[in-house]
């Protein structure tokens, strides 16, 4: 497999935007259509939620009818490590394969998706192990942030925006001040319908978007804490840093981090 698999696959990535093939999301499936030579090519990364389902439609041509199909994760620079096959094996974990060689498609499922199966996928025929697809999918948490550092100057105002998956959309949203120990917040701000208001906070639920921003004005030095978003029983933490107005230079680049989910 080697280097000639690596470039294999970087060359149907372009023959893939080179065809005009579309990924279209609907619910939680995600389906692989081929689509006319100039069309309007959307974004090859997909975006699911964790528990959320995939199936990815990998047509072929009729010269590969009779061969292997399989399905395979892209490792570092030089290799796809294969995960399942038309011959064996046909399922592993959550995820299977299925050909319907009399409509010249193949088709992979992968359920239950987790965050730890973010990466690159192929489609490909096992015949000179030539790539047809690559797909980059992304699973995020049932709750996440855009930013979990956000900072604001004192006496002003700052925004931490967070988002949920289709599942939460029944949810209770909340926004609550870190406690001691985690969990017993020391204050909440509860959404009633879509927005909410308290003290120098307010809280406004976007069902469109699937998103809940919290804006904290006449921001004060002891506003700097850790903070919560709450969709049911799902959480995630910001941390809400206050900088001095005399002196905004303290903010330590080296300090950023990344939570995915909790």
């Amino acid at each position: 497999m080697g280097s000639e698999l690596h470039e294999n696959v970087r060359a149907s990535l372009e023959e893939l935007k080179n065809h005009g093939v579309s990924l279209y999301a609907i619910g939680y499936v995600v389906v692989l259509l081929t689509g006319p030579k100039n069309s309007n090519v959307t974004d090859s990364q997909v975006t699911l939620y964790r528990g959320q389902s995939l199936s990815a439609l990998c047509p072929y041509d009729q010269r590969y009818k009779e061969d292997v199909k399989y399905w395979c994760r892209v490792k570092g620079e030089l290799d796809c490590a294969t995960i399942v096959r038309t011959d064996f094996p046909l399922r592993r974990g959550d995820v299977s394969i299925t050909d319907d060689p009399s409509q010249h498609v193949f088709t992979v499922t992968m359920q239950n998706l987790q965050t730890q199966d973010t990466g690159e996928y192929v489609c490909a025929v096992d015949n000179g192990r030539n790539p047809l697809y690559m797909a980059s999918l992304l699973v995020q948490p049932n709750v996440s942030v855009r930013s979990n550092m956000v900072s604001g100057k004192e006496g002003n105002s700052t925004t931490a925006e967070c988002l949920y998956s289709d599942i939460m959309d029944d949810s209770e949203k909340m926004w609550c001040r870190n406690g001691t120990p985690a969990g017993n917040w020391s204050s909440c701000l509860t959404a009633e319908g879509e927005r909410a208001s308290q003290d120098r906070m307010d809280l406004i639920i976007n069902t469109w978007s699937r998103t809940f921003t919290v804006t904290m004005r006449h921001l004060e030095m002891n506003d700097t804490d850790w903070y919560w978003c709450i969709a049911g029983d799902k959480q995630i933490p910001v941390y809400i840093s206050v900088l001095n107005a005399t002196n905004t230079c303290k903010l330590i680049d080296s300090h950023r981090f990344t939570i995915t989910h909790i």
